[in-house]
């Protein structure tokens, strides 16, 4: 049933794929996560200096 199924042979490969997907989703969510945060913090320290 499983090996006359399209379904059941797939995901082995898409599985990878998605893993990829995430990993780059979410080193992509941490650099623009990193930018705007090194940003207001930068504000911040300055604000807090003046």
């Amino acid at each position: 049933m499983t090996d006359t199924s399209p379904g059941g042979k797939p995901p082995p490969d898409p599985a990878p794929i998605m893993n990829s997907s995430i990993v780059a989703a979410k080193s992509h969510e941490f650099t623009t996560a990193a930018e705007p945060h090194e940003i207001h913090g930068s504000a911040f320290s300055i604000k807090d200096y003046q």
